[in-house]
């Protein structure tokens, strides 16, 4: 089997590895599925936010305020392992995502690159997996190293801390 496939539809691209499937918005490039192979998804459990923002001098964050344009992206493999990089815009800004995937393992980084003219004064960076869940909210834990309330705390607290009354 090839260490990866990728496949694109109108609005969505996945890409799937003997382990994994990752879908991410042709849109924003925001991570839309998250899944183990022959599992079941384990983000989309709200709507869908970008998966990076950024805070710009006294701007404050930008993904509430500004259209974030996926740009393209790229998938390789290096010694048993698989790089796949989206790139998006957002504001000046040109970032690059990157998920490095080895089995199960996946590890994120990012690169960014200032496109306009006038300096930047970058005051924050945003990396998010939107609405993960692995299992019932009672019993699941996410440890990224932590998440909007503090890290290790069961995922249902978190949901109850930051869902507003008109999220699900």
């Amino acid at each position: 089997m090839p260490p990866f496939t990728l496949s694109r539809s109108q609005d969505l691209a996945t890409l799937t590895t003997p382990d994994l499937a990752l879908v991410f918005s042709l849109d924003d490039g925001g991570l839309r599925e998250l899944r183990r192979a022959g599992g079941p998804n384990l983000l989309g459990y709200g709507r869908p936010v970008p998966s990076i923002d950024v805070r710009i001098g006294d701007r404050g964050w930008m993904a509430g305020r500004v259209f974030i344009r996926y740009l393209r992206h790229t998938a390789s493999e290096h010694d048993g392992a698989i790089e796949l990089v989206i790139t998006i815009g957002i504001g000046p800004l040109m970032i690059d995502d990157c998920y490095h995937i080895t089995g199960t393992l996946l590890t994120r980084r990012l690169e960014l690159y200032n496109a306009g003219e006038d300096p930047v004064h970058l005051r924050g960076v945003r990396m998010q997996v939107p609405w993960a869940c692995a299992g019932a909210l009672e019993s699941c834990r996410f440890d990224a190293p932590g998440n909007q309330v503090r890290p290790q705390v069961p995922l249902l607290q978190v949901y109850q801390l930051s869902c507003r009354p008109n999220d699900p």
